[in-house]
């Protein structure tokens, strides 16, 4: 598909209906993903809510970062894991009004100032998710 559309944006997103609200997301990437809703509001669980994508784009796109810039400072560590705690509002269209990104690093002297300016940078300069959110 070369539409005119298209040739102006810098990212495409294809979306194409599997079955009922269960859908097929396509990026540039090349790489599809699957969609889905509770059985309660016509979907099949079958797949990630859209939502939990979103929070999972947050998460990684942050890991990503903070993991490259503490290479790029040097600082080893063994091992690394995230924990996002999201708080939505009541009333729909319950958008997060509270979100809590704990960083957990394993590792012998890891220097907590390096981390906290990778966490920094991350979420003030480089993630484009984070730049959304905020």
């Amino acid at each position: 598909m070369d539409t005119e559309i298209e040739k102006i944006h810098d990212n495409h997103i294809e979306v194409i209906q599997a079955k009922g609200l269960t859908l097929l997301a396509k990026a540039d990437s090349g790489h599809w993903i699957t969609f889905d809703a509770n059985e309660q509001v016509g979907g099949n669980d079958a797949a990630i809510r859209p939502f939990e994508t979103f929070l999972t784009s947050l998460a990684g796109c942050t890991a990503m970062d903070v993991i490259s810039i503490l290479k790029k400072m040097k600082v080893e560590f063994k091992d690394f894991k995230m924990n996002l705690f999201v708080n939505r509002a009541k009333q729909h269209p319950r958008i997060p009004i509270e979100i809590l990104i704990e960083y957990l690093f394993v590792g012998d002297n890891i220097p907590e100032a390096k981390v906290e300016k990778a966490i920094t940078l991350s979420q003030d300069k480089y993630c484009s998710v984070s730049a959304v959110v905020k």
